[in-house]
């Protein structure tokens, strides 16, 4: 619901009563393309431009993601990969 006066309403009509009966779901499947990978120069760049980071502090930030595990290696421009080179397995490996 995109009305919050409706929202709360029903939202307090559900605590109030605790037992709901569903009667009619409308679903749309949506897709999202996979965003392309950050290179590294383009990350300092936009951090540069849109949060006042500096170059060095950004890459430092980087690696600390990286060390727990919220990025892959920051500090490399590869993205693309020759025909038949098995990502997956790679991948596997590293789980």
């Amino acid at each position: 619901l995109f009305d919050r006066p409706a929202a709360v309403m029903l939202y307090e009509i559900c605590v109030e009563r605790r037992l709901a009966t569903v009667t009619k779901v409308d679903g749309h499947e949506k897709r999202k393309w996979r965003p392309t990978p950050l290179h590294t120069v383009e990350l300092q760049k936009l951090s540069s431009n849109l949060l006042r980071i500096s170059s060095d502090r950004t890459m430092d930030i980087a690696e600390k993601l990286y060390q727990q595990g919220f990025l892959s290696y920051p500090r490399t421009e590869t993205d693309k990969f020759k025909d038949g080179f098995d990502l997956a397995a790679l991948i596997n490996e590293q789980a």
